[in-house]
């Protein structure tokens, strides 16, 4: 099975720009996901700012429009949600949901488990790493990570990471794979 993933920082929600003035930007962005070569499985959304006020109807909107199911909102101290958006016609209703710990980041994170037919379920993560300072980055990094793998090996981790690897060369990707329609990282 292929699976398309989109990760997408929201810039305060979607609502507003640098200034705070008002400025729906979901048309634009809805355009962006809708450009992809295959629709996609999986939007793993950041900055859900103000998604959950008034009833959930940004979220509402968002699932209408890409014809797509949600898991809530996973919480944050600063506003500042992760979101994850599924389609349930290739990868089935979420088995799990697990949003513990993610008060011990800067900004939010979530663990959803699908069976999406691997011999072990596949962890997908909505998550903001902090930007204040590497070393806070590293370590959200490696407990957001540690609970990637608490339904099983298959994990993927996609969102506002900030940050370059803290070991390593930068991740390098492969345009090659791009125009074959097969997008891998390297790092």
């Amino acid at each position: 099975m292929r699976l398309t993933f989109i990760a997408q920082n929201l810039k305060f929600g979607g609502f507003s720009d640098d200034d705070g003035a008002v400025q729906d930007s979901w048309p634009a962005l809805l355009q962006r996901f809708k450009s992809v070569l295959e629709p996609a499985d999986f939007i793993l959304l950041n900055e859900a700012r103000d998604w959950e006020k008034q009833g959930h109807s940004p979220l509402a909107r968002a699932m209408d429009d890409l014809d797509m199911d949600a898991l809530p909102l996973a919480p944050s101290k600063t506003g500042q949600h992760t979101g994850l958006l599924y389609r349930k016609e290739t990868v089935g209703r979420w088995k799990h949901w697990n949003t513990a710990y993610a008060q011990e980041v800067t900004q939010s994170f979530g663990v959803a488990a699908f069976e999406v037919g691997l011999d072990a379920l596949l962890s997908v993560l909505p998550v903001h790493i902090t930007p204040f300072g590497s070393g806070k980055a590293l370590e959200e990094a490696l407990l957001v990570a540690s609970r990637g793998y608490r339904y099983g090996p298959y994990v993927v981790i996609g969102g506002d990471i900030n940050y370059p690897p803290a070991h390593g060369p930068d991740p390098i990707l492969d345009t090659d794979l791009i125009k074959n329609g097969d997008v891998r990282q390297y790092g």
